[in-house]
């Protein structure tokens, strides 16, 4: 789960009902996404995590409210930012990331450097954030989901409301292996996220806590036959032969008998 959610979570929802956001300055805001693993009172600066952000929406005040409004290359993803809960992000971050892949579309680009992807400048808007590529340190930790981006981002719990300018996004880094993600589904309620890594494949379904489907080849097999199918060789069984057998004795012994009956009845 991204930490930079929980934070901006709430203060979205309450400018979008409240209307008391102020008018946007006419600066850009400022980007940056912090890469460390946090283990207690140990922090590790992580540097070779490729992070790419797509600009997905537009961003204006009217009075008094933030209004977000999807870009040309994302108006058929059916996204709603209004209101918009923690989870409800996961899954709009999930859709627009299929229509990254799905299109071809392309980014900006950061590797982080001592744990710190710096973007500069990025204009007002909610942005996709998708990490791409791991290398160096980051090959050891398990790849970033998909995530939304407010820039600015909304303040709302000092006292009165503000928009931070300069916004550090810290998502949670885990250790493990970094995974490739592909998400095939388009403006679907729940896309379908299907993650490949080179020993097993796993689908996840819109659910928090995914179901695991592991594919595994046996060394030396195609994988290609149905399970307790067998490809035909032409060749007969032992079993096979060993009933034919059987077969062919009695029916000698049958005329064994019967040619006997005949000789005694004559």
């Amino acid at each position: 789960m991204i930490m930079l959610l929980l934070i901006v979570g709430a203060p979205w929802a309450f400018a979008a009902q409240t209307g008391s956001m102020p008018a946007l300055r006419g600066e850009d805001s400022t980007l940056t996404i912090e890469t460390k693993y946090v283990n207690e009172d140990q922090v590790t600066l992580i540097s070779g995590m490729e992070i790419t952000i797509h600009k997905v929406a537009d961003l204006r005040v009217e009075n008094g409210r933030a209004i977000y409004t999807l870009t040309d290359n994302f108006k058929d993803a059916d996204v709603d930012f209004r209101n918009m809960t923690v989870s409800e992000s996961i899954t709009a971050a999930k859709r627009l990331h299929s229509i990254v892949q799905e299109d071809g579309l392309s980014g900006t680009s950061v590797v982080s450097e001592n744990g710190y992807a710096r973007f500069g400048k990025v204009t007002h808007g909610m942005y996709l954030a998708v990490q791409t590529d791991a290398k160096d340190d980051a090959i050891g930790y398990t790849r970033i989901d998909p995530y939304l981006i407010m820039a600015p981002q909304p303040l709302t719990d000092i006292g009165k409301n503000e928009w931070n300018y300069e916004v550090m996004s810290i998502p949670k880094m885990e250790i493990g292996r970094y995974e490739e993600t592909t998400f095939t589904v388009r403006g679907s309620t729940e896309p379908e996220e299907t993650t490949t890594t080179t020993e097993e494949t796993m689908t996840v379904r819109g659910s928090t806590e995914p179901d695991e489907t592991t594919t595994t080849t046996v060394p030396g097999t195609t994988g290609k036959n149905p399970p307790g199918r067998s490809t035909s060789t032409g060749d007969m069984s032992p079993i096979t032969i060993c009933i034919l057998a059987l077969i062919f004795s009695a029916c000698a012994i049958l005329i064994i008998v019967t040619g006997r009956r005949r000789k005694r009845q004559e």
